[in-house]
């Protein structure tokens, strides 16, 4: 009898030994971490609370700290603020300017 109890302890040990991995792998579950989706959803709050309705449309996303604009605006200073503004945005590393001028 104690022969056939050992295989399922086994097996229940082995599971919990699996339940400890402390890796990171739920921050890369979609491909984007904890930290950068929440950097991300600071900046596009800052680009849309600004007076400019070409500015709150662009997109942001964000990559290891990195922030990458993209859109279209009508004029380049519209493209500076909008970089102004992510740059000022809390925990951004750095800014990647994609926006694309349109007369």
């Amino acid at each position: 009898m104690k022969k056939y109890l050992i295989i399922p302890f086994i097996a229940f040990l082995f599971s919990l030994l699996s339940a400890c991995n402390t890796g990171t792998q739920m921050d890369d579950f979609l491909g984007v971490s904890p930290s950068d989706a929440i950097l991300t959803s600071n900046v596009q709050k800052a680009l849309y609370l600004n007076d400019d309705p070409v500015i709150a449309n662009l997109h942001a996303e964000s990559i290891d700290g990195t922030v990458v604009l993209t859109g279209y605006v009508k004029k380049i200073h519209q493209s500076d603020e909008a970089e102004a503004i992510a740059r000022g945005t809390r925990g951004v590393k750095s800014v990647k300017n994609n926006i694309i001028v349109r007369q």
